[in-house]
């Protein structure tokens, strides 16, 4: 089974390697940004499979950092990080940035290890789905090739 790409995105450098070495236990190959600019040269880069991001961080902040990352790769599974979790956040990085989940910090191990595992369910069914559809499309179109010609 291949390894999912993970992106921590914090500008805290102890909470990046905290949960780089939580996630590296598990089947991810981790990349870490300090902000949103550095996490966005990333995605350019690399294919990502998920995106955790802090919320309050200089420049960019992690909501609008999510909604960008909706908007140019939607496909990426996105989730927030925050030790500023309240009610009214959550909801707006919900409905704006269409997060999968949200949680704070300090973070419980074993349930960001379980909506990891979730995220990355979602994705490869995404992924397997857009290979489906790319060969029905291939397959279309040979048999409209041929009907073309009787």
């Amino acid at each position: 089974m291949e390894k999912g790409i993970i992106l921590i995105v914090d500008d805290e450098e102890f909470v990046r390697r905290a949960l780089a070495r939580a996630l590296r236990e598990g089947p991810y190959e981790v990349l870490e940004a300090e902000d949103a600019k550095s996490a966005l040269q990333l995605l350019r880069e690399k294919e990502v499979d998920v995106v955790i991001s802090d919320l309050k961080m200089p420049g960019i902040n992690g909501l609008s950092l999510l909604r960008i990352i909706k908007d140019h790769y939607p496909d990426v599974i996105r989730i927030m990080l925050t030790g500023f979790g309240d009610m009214d956040t959550a909801i707006k990085a919900t409905n704006e940035a269409e997060i999968f989940r949200f949680f704070t910090k300090p973070w419980d191990r074993k349930e960001l290890l379980n909506g990891l595992s979730q995220a990355m369910k979602i994705r490869r069914l995404k992924k397997e789905n857009q290979k489906l559809i790319n060969q029905l499309e291939e397959q279309l179109s040979l048999i409209k090739g041929l009907s073309q010609k009787f």
